[in-house]
Order: C-alpha cells, then structure tokens, then sequence
C-alpha cells in the first residue's frame, strides 16, 4: 500500500456496489458505505493460523470507506502484529 500509487490503482471494481483491494473491500448496505479489512495472524513460527476481519463505517461516499479501510491496514501494520494481508 505505496502512497505514490493512485486510489484507482488500488482498489478494483467489482460491482457498482462495491470494490477490493489487496487488503480487503468497500460495499455499500443499506445505511452506508463500510470497508472491510481482511488480515491473518501468524504464530511464533511464521505460519498463518487465524483469519480476522474489521469492519468500520457507515461512511457517505465510497471514497471515504477506502480511505478508512487503508488508515485501518495502516493502523494493524503500525501496532507491530505479524500480519500477512491477502486477496480474496
């Protein structure tokens, strides 16, 4: 999750109603857009043991749901847990 790399570039659009990115989605309910954040925990060894997911929202505009999704991928990355972002 570089900086220097477009909102655009970042996200995918996988329906009107929503969108992915390496880290997690953004859809809209029926009260608002949320982001999704998908993250693993690992072990003491390395392995990814345990799928967790936060959700934060309602947000007006998607646009604001993919910011809050990626302060929150920022936020997991800066309290030093071993986590290992993924696709799906």
């Amino acid at each position: 999750m570089s900086k220097h790399e477009s909102r655009k570039d970042r996200w995918q659009e996988v329906s009107p109603n929503e969108l992915k990115s390496l880290f997690g989605r953004v859809y809209y309910s029926k009260d608002g857009w949320y982001a999704e954040v998908h993250y693993l925990d690992k072990d003491k060894f390395g392995v990814p043991h345990d799928s967790h997911y936060m959700t934060v929202g309602p947000y007006k505009r998607s646009r604001n749901a993919m910011m809050g999704a990626e302060e929150v991928a920022r936020k997991l990355k800066r309290e030093g847990k071993d986590i290992n972002f993924f696709k799906d």
